[in-house]
């Protein structure tokens, strides 16, 4: 079986393989709208690596919300101090916050306060913009644990400047920007 992987927040992809299992990541279902009536069913890898689903047989294979209500302060923080909130959801699940932050020493202000008020969940920034996520949750885990479920092993997989050996589940992070790969079982 082939597999392929990409990454919908970067790169669209045109040309359809019907014999493909594709692995689609992306922060939005809105990305994914046609490529739900593939022949084989993708599996989805949303937010950030929170939510990962197999829609051949809608088995999850992550699942880790976070609960918003234990945010609460640094969502009044947000709305007192004119940040946008961006709540990434699916089936009244929140499995991620996207913050923007246009006054740069606020920018650098809140991890801190997200490390000091709530040291279950990891702040990621870029640009102007800080992403919320559960601690546990990583991009790379949903790679590795998606494949794992598709019983490959034995394999490097290589994305541009980003490594994982599957055979024993160890990695190497360059960098996370991602392009789509191929990868053929053996």
């Amino acid at each position: 079986m082939k597999i392929t992987i990409i990454n919908l927040e970067k790169k669209q992809f045109k040309t359809i393989d019907n014999n493909t299992k594709y692995v689609l990541i992306s922060n939005s279902y809105n990305n994914i709208g046609d490529y739900l009536d593939l022949k084989i069913k993708p599996i989805l890898i949303l937010y950030n690596g929170a939510y990962v689903i197999d829609l051949e047989n809608n088995s999850v294979i992550i699942n880790k919300s976070i609960n918003i209500n234990s945010l609460d302060k640094i969502i009044k923080y947000s709305n007192l101090h004119d940040i946008g909130v961006n709540y990434y959801k699916n089936n009244n699940k929140v499995y991620g916050l996207k913050l923007t932050v246009n006054n740069y020493h606020r920018r650098l202000v809140i991890p801190y306060m997200f490390k000091d008020l709530y040291p279950d969940v990891k702040c990621d920034t870029l640009g102007n913009d800080i992403y919320v996520y559960d601690r546990k949750v990583s991009l790379l885990n949903a790679i590795e644990e998606s494949l794992s479920y598709l019983n490959i092993k034995n394999n490097y997989i290589e994305l541009e400047n980003i490594y994982i050996n599957v055979s024993d589940n160890g990695y190497y992070k360059n960098n996370n920007v991602m392009k789509g790969y191929e990868l053929y079982e053996n």
